[in-house]
């Protein structure tokens, strides 16, 4: 016999009395474990002890608790130090949820206890005693947009404690926001012109979460304008004469509720006033035909040009050609530079159709306008070259938003758009007071129709049609994969139409356009200068 089964032999003896009073699981792992104990005490390997743990293991846990020697090294009696679970999660699933999870290598834990604080460096109570399994805790007393700390202790059939796990913490989101802003008052409805109507409310307040957005405004029960908060006021412009309107504005916020309507206000707009502006008048003799040109505010002929030339300068030629406005970036030094009676559409970036925003941002405006401002060689502020409502329904809102705000940095000079003429409806009602002046780039000469001049023409209609009060003509001197280049005669005749309209000013399109220029096309030189001279 072997001196292993010698020693199991001996200790059977003395623990029979126990045996008879275990559990049915242990009865049935009786000889499992006596052949475990003695290969255990055989092997010369564990403690001392380690039958006396293997038994009582059996005992306590079943059949296959000491397959190794090492696993037996590793056992603790029940009541001895039990080492800390590892908090692995601590997830926060909503606003007034969040979820636990850890890991014990503990053999003789009864359960943990869940300890919480708003401190990590202390402050932590017990929040819960949970069982063995799972090993997991959902905290749902938690409040919103609130961070808590955790960590766990393992406790043993004593009910001692192990020391703390890790300590994990996790932030509560802000609760849904279902409370709509409180309702806005629209205190004034003003009908400005025959076109436009200025209106203003009241702040309105939004006790939920997510905060105040802006405001709706309504006329005739459709929704035609978002305001951004803090905003109180705007315009809404391209309005017919002599009709009544009703209006109405409403507050949302940053999740979507929104406010009951105001009370809506009627306004009615007036007829349009008598055109002031002198027509242009055409003197014919035998040999030449002279028209006199509008002229923008402060009486100056604006005769511009966009594009470089080939000079030093890049306008000396375009200057020569008689032309008195320029497109010049928005830096002092530039304007500083230009000759005595040349002055600088500012260009100010344009806007993106593509993401409905401004290429620069507001900070930029400031800084370049800020800088520039009331300079006397300045025409106008170029703010944006064709948007498209058709892409970016709010564009208006955002040009005359735009305007205004150069405006508030320097009052002295105004703002300048160029409206492109392809919309199913009257394509400048929606821009009418978004800026000072609209630039109208009605283009004659393609190469699939020729030069159909006619549309000038019926742009002019458009223009008068939604009251558009100051216009600059766009002069098409340029060609691409559409639009080819006009012929000198061609110019004049664009000219001889254009000179029958309320314009104040034109601007040529263009000296130089991709890879062509009009140093290219000294006959069309000519013809401008030609036309800058009447």
């Amino acid at each position: 016999m072997s001196r292993g089964w010698i020693a199991a032999v001996a200790l059977w003896a003395t623990l029979v009395p126990a045996w008879s009073q275990a559990a049915p699981s242990a009865k049935l792992c009786r000889a499992v474990c006596v052949e475990q104990i003695a290969s255990c005490i055989a092997s010369g390997q564990p403690r001392a002890g380690c039958a006396r743990l293997t038994l009582w293991r059996c005992r306590h846990e079943g059949l296959g608790v000491c397959q190794r020697a090492q696993v037996l090294e590793a056992t603790r009696d029940p009541g001895g130090n039990l080492v800390p679970p590892d908090l692995l999660t601590a997830v926060a699933r909503s606003s007034n949820e969040i979820d636990l999870s850890w890991t014990d290598s503990n053999a003789h834990d009864t359960g943990y206890a869940v300890e919480r604080s708003t401190d990590p460096s202390g402050g932590f109570v017990v929040i819960a005693i949970v069982s063995q399994s799972p090993l997991s805790f959902r905290d749902a007393s938690v409040a919103d947009r609130t961070t808590y700390s955790y960590f766990v202790r393992a406790i043993s059939r004593k009910g001692t404690y192990s020391p703390p796990s890790n300590i994990l913490s996790a932030t509560t989101p802000p609760a849904a926001d279902t409370v709509a802003p409180t309702v806005p008052t629209l205190q004034h409805a003003t009908a400005v012109s025959c076109a436009q109507v200025d209106l203003v409310w009241t702040a309105s307040v939004d006790s939920g979460t997510s905060g105040l957005k802006g405001y709706d405004l309504y006329r005739d029960g459709l929704r035609v304008a978002q305001v951004l908060s803090p905003a109180t006021s705007t315009s809404d412009a391209g309005l017919a004469p002599m009709t009544s309107y009703g209006y109405s504005v409403s507050a949302i916020d940053n999740a979507g509720n929104e406010s009951l309507p105001s009370v809506p206000v009627t306004v009615t707009t007036p007829p349009c006033p008598t055109s002031t502006t002198v027509p242009p008048t055409t003197t014919t003799s035998t040999s030449t035909t002279t028209t006199t040109t509008p002229t923008a505010s402060g009486g100056m002929a604006v005769r511009a040009c966009l594009g470089k030339d080939s000079s030093a300068t890049q306008y000396d030629r375009i200057v020569a050609a008689g032309f008195t406005a320029l497109d010049r970036a928005a830096y002092r030094d530039y304007l500083d530079g230009l000759p005595a009676g040349v002055k600088a559409l500012v260009w100010l970036g344009d806007y993106d159709n593509t993401t409905c925003t401004w290429e620069k941002s507001d900070d930029w405006i400031r800084t370049h306008v800020e800088a520039i401002a009331g300079h006397p060689a300045i025409a106008a502020y170029y703010i944006a070259d064709e948007p498209h409502l058709w892409d970016c329904p709010l564009a208006a809102v955002h040009l005359k938003a735009r305007s205004d705000f150069v405006k508030s940095l320097d009052p002295a000079h105004p703002t300048m758009a160029v409206i492109e003429p392809h919309w199913p409806e009257n394509p400048y009602t929606p821009y009418v007071g978004t800026v000072d002046i609209i630039g109208v780039d009605r283009y004659p000469c393609s190469y699939v129709n020729g030069c159909v001049f006619s549309k000038i023409d019926d742009t002019l209609a458009l223009l008068d049609q939604a009251g558009v009060p100051h216009y600059w003509a766009f002069i098409q001197a340029f060609a691409d994969s559409y639009y080819r280049m006009p012929t000198a005669d061609e110019v004049h005749e664009e000219f001889r139409h254009w000179r029958q309209s309320r314009m104040e000013g034109y601007v040529v399109f263009s000296w130089a356009y991709g890879i062509d220029t009009l140093e290219n096309h000294p006959d069309l030189i000519d013809a401008l200068g030609w036309e800058n001279s009447q």
